[in-house]
């Protein structure tokens, strides 16, 4: 027995199996001994501040308490939840526990090499030597073959063990330990290309009247001003291999005659070489589509295009960055995630982790917009090692092998870890869509046309499907339960809207509300070209927050922070506040998944019905500044006297602060 295992392993030990393995996630060979591995340590936080923490967010985000919106600071919320015993405990077992793995056969010892501000996170580094007789395991190196969104088949070879022990004395301090058996995510499409100058014709079923730009959201949601104040910052979250071009920012604010206005880099992703239009690298599309809106609609404000990396090497690429954010002690107050993943192919312990710290960020007033995908209430996959994606409408949502979480009974994440009532097919949810702590964004379709807005159908000429359904894992929060209820009454109440079977009806329902998801002209190497998706509907609104802001900060406001306890509050009790979406269904995916035979969408019995008041389509549908300068009771925004010309805003300090963050939580040198 090695020092290792007669000092923490004479007794029992706590072990942690690997967690959901996609089918994609293959085991190749074991890892290199010598090999440094980098393992993020999750404190367990103090579980009675945790609770009060939720209790107060709870009650500082309803409409109706006299504490409303006065959001904590940074340093309130830490002092509430952390855990600095355990932080001490946890960081004296790494730098006193040695091996001799060492290739001179010398002591060694993991290296700290940061801790949170408030302990609740431990990066350290080691040999995989020196892991495997930390945590009496074995390394392997896997290969994730699935599909993503930038590339057409990802060799993303990554570092696991199939399961890991803790020694007793360690085990009740630490919640997690991620980068050990938690497989990457299996990362969705966020976005459709549609249309191009150059490039194929626009298809007939999708081609538009007008198609969508700033000036076209400006006056389909009465924007008096695209001014927003230079003191906010608004971000939007990247991964994979997703890049974006300063260049085509430049070319798509002269085009439109907006300020011309740099984006901050966090992540060292802005390409200077020419972007990619047929799948290879750099691949920009999703990236200039999101910072293009975001800083179009929302100008002067300081517009961050925050990169996290995923694959070899990293943590979960959601987990990294919102730690980072919540770590951050003036973070963005609005921000936009356009990517996702299967609830199915997510660990417990990655959903729990993210939803503590978007919990935190709600707490500090902070803003986040998800999309909630493109592919309606089935959603799609890429099976085992087939670039070809799949609907799911066939699939057993209640499939063991798929270890779901819904159940009666309530789980680590709210919501459930064992099945009793289950059954049905073809309902997989999106993460964090689902997540309770964010505002999850669907799409709408129709003013292209000069038409009313109606939920985004793939089958009717939208392209996408408007992602929606219930969580399998988060139970759905008091102030959703009422209108959740409502739905589902209404939907039973006749054979044409009743839901088929499959889906959880206790978990948290999405998608909030929605926004115009069809046709956006975004600037790719140099050329406009026509894009669909919930991953623009989701930066706009996180646009339209910054905007709102804006005015709530002139006036002596606090940010409207938090707001899913008040939509749902006002679409329950101010009739008329919001354009309501009452056709159309999310039961096909979209286009991009093709039908077998002919030619897709593929659709579905499962799937929802767009209803009066809210449903899972398009939520309480769409609203514009106006409507939610009145839901907050905000003035008015300032008519805009921009001209035309060059501003300049500065915002290096700013951003040196937020690189300084992510180069020590992500990376192993500073970019």
């Amino acid at each position: 027995m090695n020092h290792i295992e007669a000092f923490l392993y004479g007794g029992k030990a706590q072990e942690v199996l690997q967690e959901n393995r996609p089918e994609s996630f293959i085991e190749i060979k074991r890892s290199p001994q010598h090999m440094q591995h980098e393992v993020i340590f999750a404190v367990k936080p103090n579980e009675v501040g945790l609770e009060e923490l939720r209790l107060m967010v709870d009650d500082i985000s309803s409409p109706s308490s006299t504490r409303y919106q006065q959001w904590l600071t940074y340093s309130t919320v830490g002092d509430l939840v952390s855990n600095h015993e355990s932080t001490k405990n946890v960081t004296f077992w790494l730098e006193t526990t040695y091996s001799y793995c060492s290739e001179n056969n010398e002591k060694e010892v993991a290296s700290v090499d940061w801790k949170s501000t408030h302990g609740d996170y431990i990066k350290a580094s080691a040999s995989i030597c020196h892991w495997e007789k930390l945590f009496k395991t074995e390394f392997y190196e896997f290969s994730d073959r699935q599909r993503t969104f930038s590339s057409k088949i990802s060799e993303r070879p990554v570092h696991r063990a199939r399961h890991y022990s803790l020694p007793l004395h360690i085990e009740p301090h630490l919640f997690a330990v991620f980068n050990t058996v938690q497989a990457p995510p299996v990362l969705s499409q966020r976005h459709h290309l549609i249309s191009s100058e150059e490039g194929d014709p626009l298809p007939q079923q999708a081609a538009s009247k007008s198609p969508v730009t700033v000036q076209f959201l400006n006056q389909l949601y009465d924007l008096t001003s695209n001014k927003a104040s230079s003191a906010l910052s608004q971000s939007v979250f990247e991964t994979a291999s997703e890049y974006f071009s300063p260049s085509d920012l430049k070319l798509f604010q002269q085009t439109y005659k907006l300020r011309e206005l740099p984006a901050v880099s966090i992540g060292d992703q802005a390409t200077s070489s020419p972007c990619s239009t047929s799948g290879g690298s750099p691949s920009c599309f999703e990236g200039n589509l999101d910072i293009q809106y975001i800083s179009g609609l929302a100008q002067l404000a300081s517009s961050i295009y925050w990169y996290v990396p995923s694959g070899k090497g990293y943590t979960d690429p959601f987990v990294a960055w919102i730690t980072a954010v919540a770590n951050t002690q003036q973070p963005p107050q609005s921000n936009a995630i356009s990517w996702s993943s299967l609830e199915m192919y997510m660990t417990a312990s990655v959903m729990t982790a993210f939803n503590t710290q978007a919990l935190k960020l709600a707490a500090m007033g902070v803003t986040i917009a998800v999309a909630s995908g493109d592919d309606g209430a089935p959603n799609s996959y890429y099976p085992g090692n087939s670039n070809t994606a799949q609907c799911m409408c066939s699939l057993d949502s209640s499939s063991s092998n798929k270890k779901n979480y819904w159940t009666s009974s309530t789980g680590p994440g709210g919501g459930a870890v064992t099945k009793s009532g289950w059954s049905g097919q073809g309902y997989f949810p999106y993460f964090p869509a689902s997540c309770p702590y964010v505002t999850a964004v669907g799409a709408t379709m129709g003013p292209e046309y000069g038409n009313p807005e109606v939920a985004c159908q793939s089958q009717q000429g939208g392209v996408i499907s408007s992602g929606g359904g219930f969580s399998t894992f988060f139970a759905q929060p008091a102030w959703q339960q009422p209108t959740v209820a409502a739905y589902l009454r209404a939907a039973n109440a006749s054979a044409l809207t009743t839901p088929a079977a499959g889906f959880n009806p206790r978990g948290r329902a999405y998608p909030d509300l929605a926004l115009i998801g069809v046709n956006y002209q975004v600037m790719v190497a140099g050329k406009l070209v026509g894009m669909y998706g919930t991953s623009a509907s989701a930066p706009v609104f996180a646009a339209f927050i910054t905007l709102l802001n804006t005015a709530r900060r002139a006036a002596g406001q606090p940010a409207v922070g938090f707001i899913n306890p008040s939509l749902y509050s006002a679409g329950r009790n101010r009739s008329g506040l919001f354009t309501d979406v009452t056709s159309g269904s999310n039961k096909c995916c979209s286009t991009g998944v093709p039908a077998s035979p002919g030619p897709g969408p593929v659709c579905c019995s499962s799937g929802f019905t767009a209803l009066p008041g809210w449903d899972p389509v398009t939520g309480w549908g769409s609203l514009g500044m106006s409507q939610l300068s009145k839901l907050f009771n905000s003035s008015s925004l300032a008519a805009d006297s921009y001209s035309g010309a060059a501003w300049q805003h500065s915002s290096t300090h700013w951003a040196f602060s937020l690189t300084a963050v992510l180069c020590i939580f992500w990376l192993s040198t500073c970019f």
